[in-house]
């Protein structure tokens, strides 16, 4: 069994990307080397593990070269034009899955002043970004963008000057979202280890945020992100912490992935900060966090698994809670995601 980088990027490809790679290895912009797609070919039939005893350098040698003499290089090098084409896919994969595309072909009709076109192709991605309804940093990121692109075709200097505060409104909002959710790295990091961070900054800016409350209505992000601050910093943090939840809920279509794991990160350091504090009630609310999680797919581990700590912590909880029912329905419909050579295990457990 081989072991290397091409490897670890083709275990990570969906059944259809299997497939869109071997047409990318296919095509002669991208490679012009008769053997990588042979290679492949052989590789992709151990999909989706690789792990099969008989994935060796030497059988596959033999499945390129026949009869010929065993040479260790030839291998090598091809699995080095192997990984390189991988690695371009992915950042093809990466570039065609958001907004980089539309504003790299937009950089570039700009660079060539084919203003007509760029006009056209501004307005669909303003259109596209306008359906972010979560308001993120990619929102505003591309709302500044698309304001900057706008500023280069534009010879009317009245018109130049009426986009600014629409401009500079957009990097505020940016900038608050930025600032919060790096704060939220140091706060679950002291519920993990011992450690304590200065948030006077951070205080400084929920002020400013609370005096112009108003100016941010259409940002369901930063207000989910500003009311789950207040959570830890005000004495009516229950307060927050049911609004909070009633703001994801309203929003949770809207948010993407990443948003999403940040957010249960946060609510779970909440919780377990008001069970450590002695407020045993918030066990309920840890579990319910948990399971949320697992039914909305949302966790930081590997695809289709699920990291013992959290499988467990769920059981825990379950036990403590004296939700015996709960637990029985988890067990049922989650053995199956932890990885099959601790299933036996954690089921006696």
């Amino acid at each position: 069994m081989i072991k290397n980088s091409a490897i670890l990027i083709l275990r990570s490809f969906s059944d259809e990307e299997v497939k869109q790679f071997e047409d990318f290895l296919n095509s002669p912009f991208h490679n012009k080397n008769s053997k990588v797609i042979q290679l492949y070919a052989s590789l992709k039939n151990y999909h989706p593990g690789y792990d099969d005893e008989s994935i060796t350098k030497e059988n596959l040698f033999s499945a390129l070269y026949g009869n010929d003499k065993y040479k260790e290089s030839l291998i090598r090098n091809l699995f080095s034009d192997l990984n390189i084409l991988a690695e371009k896919f992915l950042q093809l994969i990466h570039v065609n899955n958001n907004y980089t595309y539309d504003k790299l072909l937009i950089e570039e009709l700009n660079i060539r002043d084919i203003n007509e076109v760029m006009g056209k192709k501004l307005k669909l991605f303003e259109k596209k970004v306008s359906s972010n309804k979560s308001r993120d940093q990619d929102y505003y990121m591309n709302k500044i963008f698309l304001h900057d692109m706008q500023g280069f075709m534009s010879t009317d200097k009245t018109l130049t000057e009426s986009t600014r505060p629409v401009d500079i409104i957009n990097k505020i909002k940016l900038f608050l979202i930025t600032v919060m959710e790096s704060y939220f790295q140091l706060i679950i990091e002291e519920q993990r280890v011992n450690i304590k961070h200065n948030y006077d900054f951070l205080k400084f800016i929920l002020g400013y945020l609370k005096d112009h409350l108003k100016e941010f209505k259409d940002s369901p992000l930063l207000l989910i992100f500003y009311t789950l601050w207040l959570c830890f910093f005000e004495k009516d943090d229950e307060k927050y912490f049911l609004r909070s939840k009633e703001l994801i809920a309203e929003n949770f279509s809207q948010l993407t992935i990443v948003d999403k794991k940040n957010i249960y990160a946060i609510i779970q350091t909440y919780c377990i900060n008001k069970i450590d504090s002695g407020h045993s009630e918030y066990n309920r609310e840890l579990l319910n966090v948990l399971l949320e999680m697992l039914k909305h797919n949302i966790v930081s581990h590997k695809k289709d698994l699920i990291h013992l700590n959290l499988y467990r912590n769920v059981l825990l909880l379950c036990i403590k809670l004296n939700e015996i029912d709960v637990l029985e329905k988890f067990i049922k419909d989650y053995i199956s995601f932890i990885r099959e050579e601790s299933r036996e295990t954690m089921y006696a457990y």
